[in-house]
């Protein structure tokens, strides 16, 4: 997969990301142990709610560059590192502590993970975090978010600016394991099993989305806010670059009621506000059967949202992307011209409820 050139948004005002994102880690800590507590003599480890950060499977196993079921045999303490993670390119300070595994299964290895195999051993840098409760502030001890005894499944990515695997923040990466949760992963570890639409010049469209239930967001309104991510495959046997430039917002979301009848959103509206004429431009190409999540940030695995006005009852939504109408004669591979949609996905929409307005009367008789 190639990216070429997407402007980067305005660095945010205050002291990064990196630190941003450690405070809010303090602020979500529990004060018990990892989730199916092993004996008692295992270490503690810090964890965060299971409700936080969470991610489709497939997003998660695509983005990772090796998955595995192994159990710890080795933990260092935690220590400050700064570090470039991969999709940030301004280093951050965060706490690892240097962790060993023996592996019992392989759910996927990537190129970079080619050597790992059952009964051996993989090496990376597990997440600590602040616990708190102790009076520290959110300042420490730091804990390693796993610990020796239990069977993980530990889905790791590679750190941007070396050569070492490490364990992400969100608590999908570190999970104990069990059978349905090992099931799920291997599926989607198949991208050729994805949800994709019919190829439109060798390009196709699939929708990744965690519910299909949405309700309105706002008492007595026939509103909902729609989020879902979007991925794009080269089902041909040769390189497609698509453009992917917000200002000419190549992606839409659409939704269709039994009868037809149809609702587009623009999911292009928000960017457009936030960062007016620093939009991101770029193009993105695929390598025939590679497939990559896209975003109105360009190819990244971020949510798409759409904010659709729909009544009450069952809707299929799609999402879809265009091409410019004529290929641009500078760019090598040529740009993807024409219009590629996903496989629809059914959605039941449900009203908030009113609030009970009293009348005086009771509804005992």
């Amino acid at each position: 997969m190639r990216i070429r050139t997407f402007n980067r948004p305005p660095r945010p005002r205050g002291r990064g990301n990196g630190r941003a994102l450690i405070a809010v880690a303090a602020a979500v800590l529990l004060t018990s142990a990892a989730w199916g507590a092993p004996a008692a003599a295992a270490e503690p480890a810090a964890t965060i709610p299971k409700g936080a950060f969470s991610q489709p499977p497939e997003v998660l196993v695509h983005q990772a560059g090796l998955v595995v079921v192994a159990r710890l045999t080795s933990l260092g303490s935690p220590r400050p590192m700064k570090v470039t993670l991969p999709d940030n390119p301004e280093p951050v300070t965060r706490h690892y502590a240097r962790a060993r595994a023996k592996v019992e299964r392989v759910l996927k290895a990537g190129r970079a993970a080619a050597n790992v195999k059952p009964g051996g051993t993989v090496e990376f840098e597990a997440l600590a975090l602040a616990r708190r409760g102790n009076g520290s502030g959110g300042r420490g001890p730091y804990l390693p978010v796993v610990q020796r005894g239990p069977q993980y499944v530990l889905v790791l990515r590679r750190f941007a600016d070396r050569e070492e695997w490490f364990l992400p923040f969100e608590w999908q990466h570190y999970q104990q394991a069990s059978a349905p949760m090992i099931d799920q992963l291997v599926k989607a570890a198949d991208v050729s099993a994805w949800p994709w639409g019919t190829p439109a010049g060798g390009l196709q469209v699939a929708i990744i989305c965690k519910f299909t239930r949405w309700p309105h967001t706002v008492r007595g309104r026939e509103t909902i806010f729609f989020r879902t991510y979007v991925a794009l495959r080269n089902a041909s046997r040769r390189p497609i670059a698509v453009n992917l430039s917000a200002k000419d917002a190549p992606l839409w979301i659409e939704a269709r009621d039994p009868h037809g009848r149809a609702v587009r959103a623009d999911p292009y509206r928000a960017v457009r506000v936030r960062m007016r004429d620093d939009l991101p431009e770029g193009t993105l190409t695929l390598a025939p059967g590679e497939a990559a999540f896209v975003s109105v940030s360009g190819a990244k695995a971020e949510q798409i949202e759409a904010t659709l006005d729909l009544p009450v009852g069952p809707w299929t939504v799609q999402a879809g992307i265009e091409g410019p109408p004529a290929a641009d004669a500078n760019s090598v591979p040529p740009l993807w011209t024409g219009q590629a949609v996903s496989r629809p996905l059914k959605i039941d929409v449900t009203a908030r409820a009113l609030p009970r307005q009293s009348t005086g009367a009771t509804d005992r008789p």
